[in-house]
């Protein structure tokens, strides 16, 4: 157990354990640096490295009093001894905060919110980032602002704990959330939009600015579509370059712009798929099953689903049926991809175990099947 209240010894004590060496290089610090090097290493049993990294940050360590009274403070709202040394160790200067009229009042809020001490520890909000924002003039409008997109606490703890800055954020909350709803999205959708990707409501309005215009201009997608979403999740992680690069592999397969600006509007995540995997679940399905770009531009999940765990694996059952005449050889394989497993093996495998008792063990042994293999650059061609 640290022992939390009373560092007990003295200054004396501490030179005294120390070596000459040690001794000589802090000679030239304050007797304050000192004290704060002897609170940290018998409050907190900090070594002797870690307890002058850390009196480095204090500008003025005079009296063991206030930090007591943070010590004091942070056992009442129900931290143990790990935690607040490890609150302590990535940000020291809470020693020096006011106890009562800082500290409290922020961690009170933080707990009604529904973040426990634990969880306060571990998305760091117990840090200068957090705890040096005004209550009322950044913590507690960031908080209103966001439950009134989100409809309630719970929400609002999920985002908090993804992106806990979004705390510190206010101004720019506001502004990227007028800005969303500028461009004619709606509040249930810039609180999906918050509840997965939290970053965006934290970055510069500028650079949202941006992601907007390139996801109206480059996808054909506005705010009042539902896709723009799912736009703005893509763009968000592909810049320029790595968009025109996939939208290159489409055209070598004979792609036009139209078709490419179909399959945005009907699938945007669609461009967020691997360089590689795109190539090859093209050659499969365009030259291999035969299908054009137009009738892939309305079914992008074909692009986006296993070959290995769903689409290979299938097409052997369908093979399999095809070959026996028990469905018709111009069945669509769209129609059975696109179907969960419970019923694809309900539709294709239960119905035809007595006609066909290995038809199971053929799908099975089909996803067993090498992974995705890369396609040469010369099959890429259209």
């Amino acid at each position: 157990m640290l022992k939390l209240f009373g560092h007990g010894g003295s200054l004396l004590a501490l030179r005294g354990s120390t070596n000459s060496i040690w001794y000589s290089s802090v000679s030239a610090h304050s007797s304050s640096f000192l004290l704060a090097v002897e609170y940290l290493e018998k409050s907190f049993g900090f070594s002797r490295d870690q307890a002058i990294s850390a009196a480095k940050k204090f500008r003025s360590f005079k009296s063991t009093a206030n930090p007591d009274y943070v010590l004091g403070l942070l056992r009442r709202h129900g931290f143990d001894d790990a935690e607040i040394k490890s609150i302590v160790a990535s940000f020291p200067s809470i020693l020096l905060m006011s106890a009562e009229r800082t500290l409290g009042p922020k961690i009170t809020v933080l707990q009604e919110l529904g973040l426990s001490q634990a969880e306060l520890v571990k998305i760091k909000a117990m840090r200068t980032g957090i705890l040096g924002k005004g209550l009322r003039s950044s913590i507690v409008p960031s908080i209103n602002t966001m439950r009134s997109i989100l409809g309630s606490n719970e929400n609002v703890v999920k985002v908090i704990k993804k992106r806990v800055r979004v705390l510190g954020s206010y101004k720019l909350l506001e502004q990227n959330i007028q800005l969303l709803r500028s461009r004619g999205m709606n509040d249930e959708r810039i609180g999906k939009l918050m509840l997965s990707r939290p970053r965006i409501f934290t970055s510069m309005k500028s650079w949202l600015e941006g992601v907007i215009i390139r996801v109206e201009g480059t996808l054909g997608l506005y705010g009042d579509s539902r896709m723009f979403l799912f736009g703005m999740f893509a763009l968000d992680s592909l810049n320029n370059e790595k968009l025109e690069s996939k939208f290159g592999i489409f055209k070598s397969y004979g792609w036009d712009e139209s078709d490419i600006k179909i399959m945005a509007r009907v699938n945007p995540i669609t461009f967020t798929v691997s360089d590689a995997k795109i190539k090859n679940r093209l050659h499969f399905f365009m030259k291999e099953l035969g299908y054009d770009p137009k009738f892939l531009a309305v079914r992008p999940s074909l692009l986006m689903h296993s070959m290995e765990k769903r689409v290979r694996p299938r097409i052997a059952v369908l093979q399999v049926l095809k070959d026996k005449k028990l469905i018709k050889q111009s069945y669509c394989t769209y129609g059975a991809i696109k179907k969960n497993e419970c019923h694809f093996i309900r539709r294709f495998i239960e119905p035809y175990k007595q006609l066909v008792p290995n038809l199971h063990e053929v799908y099975i042994n089909n996803m067993k099947a090498p992974a995705e293999a890369a396609v040469s650059s010369t099959s890429n061609s259209s």
